[in-house]
């Protein structure tokens, strides 16, 4: 997790992105104009904000959340292993379902109802159609 800023780190927050986004429309007025940087002030000052934000969230990072080398391969070691567990799962999956498969197969042939007769023979008049 983010360490806290700290009240000077706060009261910059606070003070740079308005004394930026000044600076910038006043350097900007001789170029462009003052009706354009009306309209420029507050997309710079929000510019400044959020990027003052990132850069203090980045500085205040603590070690723990930095990505070393060894994390990233304790990360893929995990996900090696996750993946053998799926494939392990899938194998199993599969012959739990070709062995259900083989039971239904079996079923029929074990009861056969009373009312079921063997297949009939096909009458004279079909065999002589066919012939």
């Amino acid at each position: 997790m983010n360490q806290s800023f700290g009240a000077p780190a706060a009261a910059l927050v606070l003070m740079l992105p308005p004394v930026v986004s000044i600076a910038v429309v006043l350097w900007l007025e001789r170029f462009v104009g003052i009706l354009v940087c009306i309209v420029l002030f507050p997309v710079i000052y929000v510019l400044s904000l959020f990027l003052m934000l990132c850069g203090m969230a980045i500085v205040t990072r603590s070690p723990a959340n930095k990505k070393t080398p060894a994390h990233m391969e304790a990360l893929e070691e995990r996900v090696r292993l996750l993946e053998e567990l799926v494939g392990q799962l899938a194998l199993e999956n599969a012959l739990l379902k070709k062995a259900r498969r083989g039971d239904l197969a079996k079923e029929p042939e074990k009861t056969a109802l009373p009312h079921q007769t063997a297949p009939r023979q096909a009458s004279e008049r079909e065999k002589n159609i066919t012939r």
